[in-house]
């Protein structure tokens, strides 16, 4: 996978990268769509490594059929 994050699949906007602190020393990651316009507005659930965030968002299916 890339480490670049996709359009958002909804409205095509670029997603918000986020990092979140608990206060004890642990930091997590979450990448969602911030557009207010968005009918979908994804997200993902956090991730405790960049990578994974960014693989999770851009995994898009390829075949509905």
């Amino acid at each position: 996978m890339e480490n670049e994050l996709k359009p958002c699949p909804f409205c095509g906007k670029q997603p918000e990268l986020h990092e979140w602190h608990n206060g004890k020393g642990v930091v997590t990651f979450q990448v969602y769509c911030e557009n207010e316009n968005c009918a979908c507005r994804p997200f993902t659930r956090q991730y405790i490594r960049i990578i994974p965030v960014i693989d999770a968002w851009n995994e898009r299916c390829t075949d509905v059929t």
